[in-house]
């Protein structure tokens, strides 16, 4: 097939490239790089395209000059806490930006498959959580994908969107352009003793990021799929004090724990653990990558090569 990939030049983006080129599929990766890192696609065969999921125009030209088939929707503002001062942006691109991608997909019959989150469910009111659990975003991130969630909803009912909507729950594993808990803790370890924290107590459901993007493959090339909400995730769930206490291990440390409260989330999400029967029962998929395998893959990458690029 000949795919794009927007934002793939992203921590998942530049992982489902390899994972697709690997499969012997033809990608385009359409990007700003504001936030990705054209070296995360080093060794990679594959074209880049320079822009922004805003520029209609340029994304209808890079779909119709490379004779589009399939197209991953990733590009995002993706980091909850830039919503707190940048709400704007966020939602200008994460909703309006997601809308103009589904229009010129929708203008030339593409398969889709958009990437949602398992934010927009808020904290759990039951777990694990299913596709029915109900909508409460709790930050402008979770707010701006869960109306573009909807409107590839809409689209589909109403323009016949050949979509799927996925709703990841947490990735980790190499190349995160983030400050996220796994490569932070990381960072923090590679320097010394100390880390300085936000909130441990709160749960979260992990995939290794490798195990994710075979999922999302599969996905797309689901024809039952098309229309549906999808959640992927491993059914399983840590506080981040067993996440912390599981990298100290692998990197050999006794650390001390410093509450840091410029790290606190105002409005934070205390429990997400996902149901991935329906993504199971549609396309077969589990994860294989047991929590610590993963770390370790996780640690000795960011070791050799962690960008650190938040520093």
């Amino acid at each position: 097939m000949r795919v794009l990939v927007t934002g793939g030049a992203g921590f998942i983006g530049s992982a489902l490239v390899r994972e697709l080129l690997s499969q012997g599929h033809e990608v385009t990766v359409y990007d700003d790089y504001s936030l990705g890192h054209r070296k995360h696609l080093r060794n990679v065969e594959c074209q880049s395209i320079k822009g922004s999921i805003l520029d209609a125009d340029l994304l209808g030209k890079t779909l119709d000059q490379n004779k589009i088939e399939q197209v991953y929707h990733l590009a995002a503002r993706p980091f909850i806490p830039e919503g707190f001062l940048t709400p704007e942006r966020m939602i200008t691109i994460n909703t309006v930006g997601s809308m103009r991608v589904f229009l010129e997909c929708i203008k030339r019959d593409i398969r889709t498959l958009h990437y949602s989150t398992s934010e927009v469910y808020g904290t759990a009111q039951y777990a694990p959580m299913d596709e029915k659990h109900p909508l409460n975003p709790q930050s402008a991130y979770a707010v701006s994908k869960a109306a573009a969630d909807r409107m590839a909803y809409i689209f589909f009912k109403e323009k016949n969107f050949k979509v799927t909507i996925l709703r990841q729950f947490n990735c980790y594993g190499p190349r995160e352009t983030h400050p996220y808990i796994v490569p932070e803790i990381i960072r923090q370890l590679a320097k010394g003793d100390e880390l300085h924290l936000g909130d441990l107590t709160a749960r979260r459901d992990f995939t290794f990021v490798e195990d994710a993007v075979k999922g999302h493959i599969l996905l797309i090339n689901c024809e039952r799929a098309i229309g549906e909400v999808v959640n992927q995730g491993s059914k399983t769930n840590y506080t981040m004090q067993e996440i912390v206490w599981n990298i100290a291990d692998i990197m050999k440390k006794n650390p001390v724990i410093h509450r840091a409260q410029d790290k606190l989330r105002p409005f934070d999400v205390m429990k997400l653990i996902s149901d991935y029967t329906k993504a199971n029962t549609l396309t077969g998929w589990t994860p294989t990558t047991d929590i610590k395998d993963g770390l370790r893959k996780t640690v000795d990458w960011y070791l050799k090569e962690g960008p650190w690029s938040w520093e």
